[in-house]
């Protein structure tokens, strides 16, 4: 079988098929590519695309875009206390891992605070433990799922010192896998238990 590296926006331990990419550059290497998801065939030993296009038809252009917006990026902070946490994990929940109506809630609810020109932060659940998060005042989790015992202890502590978690639709219900809890993961702290209607 040959190693396939799945490039976007989303950082991931192991990709959807084939092996786990191991490289201590995996994370960097998924960067590159942070407009799109595509599946590329790579060198086993680098990690790196075997099809030399690649670099002429996205590296390149992706480091020219890079290069023109770097100047107004230095030194800048994003001004919001508001975060979405989004887990890719949550895409495992719907057919055939469709994440689209899952970044369709996130759209929307992004769409709805920029109209009242409040910007947001996107919050990766793999970051939730790096991040200083007692600076948001509130974290959003649109219909995200499949979060770690150590991802929501982290919520958890965030709650307890004081941060709102809002939950919307049906987050924090199913497992990594995507199978459907019995009720919400926190659902003692919210005061809030799923019932089937």
């Amino acid at each position: 079988m040959r190693l396939v590296a799945l490039r976007g926006i989303l950082n991931k331990d192991a990709i959807i098929i084939g092996q786990t990419l191991t490289s201590p550059i995996r994370r960097q290497i998924m960067a590159l590519g942070a407009r799109c998801y595509q599946y590329v065939s790579v060198d086993q030993t680098t990690a790196l695309p075997t099809d030399p296009k690649w670099l002429i038809d996205d590296l390149a252009p992706f480091f020219k875009m890079v290069s023109q917006v770097q100047p107004y990026l230095e030194g800048a902070t994003l001004p919001t206390h508001i975060g979405i946490v989004f887990c890719e994990n949550t895409r495992r929940r719907f057919p055939k891992f469709n994440r689209k109506p899952y970044m369709k809630v996130c759209d929307d609810i992004t769409a709805d605070y920029l109209k009242s020109s409040i910007p947001l932060r996107f919050i990766n659940v793999l970051d939730l433990g790096l991040l200083e998060l007692s600076k948001y005042r509130l974290l959003v989790l649109p219909e995200t799922s499949g979060l770690t015992s150590d991802q929501l202890d982290q919520l958890r502590a965030y709650a307890r010192n004081g941060g709102t978690v809002l939950v919307a639709g049906e987050a924090l219900r199913y497992d990594e896998q995507g199978l459907a809890r019995p009720d919400f993961d926190l659902a003692g702290e919210m005061g809030l238990h799923f019932r089937k209607m």
